[in-house]
């Protein structure tokens, strides 16, 4: 058995309601996500098991950070996942971060990216249960070009998993969620009035 990573305090990343995302110590390129000591362990296994089937039926996504490992650490049981970062190596910013910054014509371009982001993730049938601003990441891959990444946020609790084997059902599920949950989302935000209207299928 490994010995257990060491994640110290010098490499928190950022911390959510139920995770904390650590830098890996040993891989600038991957991250290590530890639950809190009071979060249920339900929601990450369920995480996993997904990302298992994911891999099983072959289905990878550029849009979506790649669940890579599960290994033992000095906090818990770690996941890890690809860290998402830009083409000059920075690490990536959230939509949150840039939505933030209320520039209109860069919000505009954010709107389209997750039109984009929806439109793929529906088509692939994967299945999404938080989209939360701050679950997805814009990547710039180029002078103004930029690449939406979920990174928290995929997969499900179906006791009989149907949308997985069904796109209508996945498509629909999808759909359901986006559009029940989308005003939450955004609705801080000036594009929210933009963000009701994706996707545009």
């Amino acid at each position: 058995m490994s010995e257990p990573l060491q994640l110290t305090s010098d490499l928190l990343l950022s911390s959510g309601s139920n995770r904390a995302c650590y830098y890996h110590p040993y891989d600038a390129n991957l991250c290590v996500k530890v639950l809190h000591k009071d979060s249920p362990r339900k929601t990450q296994t369920r995480e996993i098991n997904y990302f298992r089937f994911l891999k099983r039926r072959n289905i990878a996504s550029p849009m979506v950070a790649n669940l890579m490992d599960v290994v033992p650490t000095s906090r818990g049981t770690g996941v890890v996942f690809e860290l998402v970062r830009d083409a000059d190596g920075q690490v990536a910013k959230t939509v949150g971060h840039y939505l933030r910054q209320d520039d209109p014509d860069f919000n505009r371009m954010v709107v389209d990216k997750l039109d984009e982001l929806i439109k793929h993730l529906v088509q692939q049938n994967i299945i999404f249960r938080d989209l939360i601003t701050e679950n997805v990441m814009l990547r710039r891959t180029g002078n103004n070009e930029y690449l939406p990444v979920v990174v928290d946020g995929i997969g499900h609790n179906d006791f009989l998993p149907l949308c997985d084997y069904f796109k209508v059902l996945g498509r629909r599920k999808n759909l359901r969620k986006w559009n029940r949950e989308k005003y939450n989302w955004f609705n801080e935000f000036a594009v929210r009035e933009e963000i009701v209207k994706i996707p545009k299928m």
